[in-house]
């Protein structure tokens, strides 16, 4: 399960990316990005053709890495979940982890500045590719997805990306 998890991190970041890349952009994944703030009904919001691409890494890997049927089973219905979690606008995380997973602040940021984010579960492909954008400069009205300390804890953070303005 573990294994599959990070094929599918690997393979969602490198698709998800393309699908902001016209034309594919146009022709598939603009459908769920009509949802400029996302909500568990965006969650499952695409394109019959942008769902299957980015469900592809999970049954690619059951094709290549023998897989008991109720792994794959579970697989599926975690990544429906996580897919839900992610949209809701609620942060539900430990701060201690926030760097290093996708959480719903994340994903909003992706949301609105369209540019960003592409990471499914993890924030390293992000890191890497410098297609990170800290939560924490998303607009007051998504408190919920920022993080949850004081505001007299809050680090100085970056002025909106260019792309909001």
């Amino acid at each position: 399960a573990v294994g599959a998890i990070i094929c599918a991190e690997i393979d969602i970041f490198w698709l998800h990316l393309l699908l902001h890349v016209q034309p594919f952009y146009r022709w598939l994944h603009a459908v769920h990005h009509r949802f400029r703030e996302p909500n568990p009904t965006a969650a499952f919001a695409f394109h019959p053709l942008d769902s299957f691409i980015q469900a592809l890494p999970y049954h690619v890997y059951v094709f290549l890495v023998p897989t008991y049927c109720w792994v794959y089973f579970a697989l599926f219905i975690f990544s429906m979940f996580w897919t839900v979690m992610i949209h809701d606008r609620v942060r539900w995380l430990p701060e201690l982890l926030a760097p290093a997973i996708n959480h719903t602040g994340c994903h909003t940021a992706h949301h609105l500045f369209y540019q960003y984010n592409y990471g499914n579960y993890f924030t390293f492909w992000d890191r890497l590719c410098v297609t990170y954008c800290d939560p924490e400069v998303l607009p007051d009205q998504f408190f919920a997805a920022k993080s949850q300390r004081q505001p007299s804890a809050y680090r100085e953070v970056a002025p909106l990306p260019h792309s909001v303005e």
